[in-house]
Formats: structure tokens, sequence, C-alpha cells
């Protein structure tokens, strides 16, 4: 199975090789790399400024979103970091996952929890619409 980088990397190796234009190969994969690497920071800014409007938003610091804390308090924020983090980025839930210590399946339990509860909890979607607000507007 091909990550999101390499998945992206063969995308554009095969664009450049269907413009008929002759590339060399070694200009070819490093140019490569580095729009790859430029595409993955751009993903990773925007995931730290979520995790930032999040921490703002909540009062709490970015350390404790990204720490291994059961409390409520602190793991609602932390699913709801890893929902807009997906939603709002590029990254794969794998790498959602690093960005907090996790796996993947962390991520997909918080994506659905996030999920079931704007649909069930009206507060809680209030809640949700203000946050999603807030981190458009940071």
């Amino acid at each position: 199975m091909k990550t999101t980088e390499q998945a992206t990397e063969q995308k554009l190796l095969n664009f450049l090789k269907d413009t008929n234009e002759k590339w060399e190969l070694g200009f070819t994969e490093a140019g490569l790399g580095f729009i790859v690497n430029e595409y993955l920071k751009q993903s990773s800014k925007e995931a730290n400024n979520i995790l930032l409007a999040v921490s703002k938003y909540f009062d709490i610091p970015v350390s404790f979103i990204q720490g291994k804390g059961r409390v409520a308090s602190i793991s609602k924020p932390r699913q709801l970091a890893m929902y807009f983090i997906k939603q709002k980025t590029d990254l794969n839930k794998s790498a959602v996952g690093r960005l907090f210590g996790l796996k993947h399946c962390d991520v997909i339990y918080a994506i659905r929890t996030v999920g079931n509860l704007c649909e069930t909890d009206k507060e809680y979607k209030k809640m949700f619409d203000e946050l999603n607000n807030f981190i458009n507007d940071n």
C-alpha cells in the first residue's frame, strides 16, 4: 500500500513523463522530492495552526492536547483537533495520528465520535460550529 507521499510522488512523475519533454531522471527525482517536501511542510503548518486554535478555544496547552490524558476535558479537544486536521489538510490518518503519538485507528475513532456527537447532541454541534468558525478566522 502506498503512502500519500508516495502516491503524490508517482502522480507527479507520471505527469512529467507524459509531457513528452526530455527530463533527466535525476533532475526529475530531485525536483519531485522538493515539491513533495514543500507540500508536506504546508500541510504541517496548517495542522499546527489548527492545534493552536483548538488550544486557544479550550484554553488548554497544545502539549495537553497532544498528550495521553484520557480526561474528557482533554480527550474531547484532542478528538476535535484530529477531526479538523484530517478534514482541513491533506494529511492522511497515519500522519494525523503521529502528530498526537497515536495510530490511524485512533484518528478513525475520533472522526466517528465527533460525527456521531454532532448528529445527536445539539450543544456539541453548536460548540463544533463555533470552533470551526474560530479555526477559520485564525
